[in-house]
């Protein structure tokens, strides 16, 4: 079915229920909302000032908005979202941890196909009392969950790689690392609690130096070889990634490690 026309009105017929429907039809999918304690680890509010539509009502926070956490009881790591409850005059914002869907007709995400509960348009980490990773998904996840705008979206300066099917961010970054005489190049990755919780998805090696069967530099992931230079694993903690090869190989041999990351 064809576009109907909502902007019919004119000066001289005053079609107020036009002008009505002209507005509300601009606001659909609306949302101008920022969060306090963005960048730190504390736990997040709606900042005042926020506008946003949601199921068809537009709600402004005069003032700073506490996220409820009464929906999370739990204290264990998970990821949170910030779930917009609309009544007939205000709205509320809890935390949830159920990631939300698309819906069509309003533009945005929320709980359900069929509920007016809209998600604000950020996710984060919930850790050992922190709130960590913030992160939004403004737009609408397609195929594996990139949108129009990764070249500009950032997490800490960081750019965004990709989104996953439930709107969490993917990042990418490569490590420089280098063997001191034992059997593994290591490199200081940056990535806080890496380990603690499970946020490096993929890895991927090259060798800078080269490599005695090989020659010159290559990328791999794993090797069958035997080399003492060439790699046959990747470990990782909190603090370092290590590229580990078959035997015990000499100092100053470069590996870059790229890391595909939550």
């Amino acid at each position: 079915m064809a576009g109907a026309r909502v902007n019919n009105y004119s000066p001289s017929t005053a079609d107020l229920t036009s002008v009505m429907g002209t507005l509300d039809g601009t606001r659909t999918g609306y949302v101008a909302l920022s969060l306090t304690n963005y960048t730190s680890t504390s736990r997040p509010a709606i900042a005042a000032g926020s506008l946003v539509e949601v199921a068809g009502a537009l709600f402004r926070f005069s003032t700073e908005e506490i996220i409820s956490t009464a929906g999370v009881t739990s204290t264990a790591t998970n990821t949170y979202y910030i779930r917009l409850v609309p009544s007939s005059s205000e709205c509320t914002a809890q935390f949830s941890t159920s990631a939300p869907v698309w819906r069509e007709d309003l533009q945005g995400w929320y709980q359900s196909t069929a509920s007016a509960d809209r998600y604000a348009q950020f996710t984060m980490q919930f850790s050992a009392g922190d709130y960590i990773n913030k992160s939004e998904f403004a737009e609408r996840s397609i195929y594996i969950g990139r949108r129009s705008s990764d070249n500009a979206a950032t997490y800490n300066e960081m750019p965004v790689l990709g989104y996953m099917d439930n709107g969490t961010p993917l990042y990418c970054r490569v490590v420089s690392c280098v063997t001191t005489g034992a059997g593994y190049a290591s490199g200081v990755h940056g990535i806080s609690l890496a380990l603690t919780n499970h946020r490096i998805i993929s890895a991927v090696t090259q060798s800078v130096s080269s490599i005695a069967t090989h020659g010159d530099p290559y990328v791999f992931t794993f090797c069958s070889g035997t080399a003492n230079e060439e790699i046959h694993a990747v470990e990782f903690d909190d603090t370092y990634v290590r590229a580990l090869t078959f035997g015990v190989c000499s100092t100053g041999r470069y590996y870059n490690v790229t890391l595909v990351y939550l």
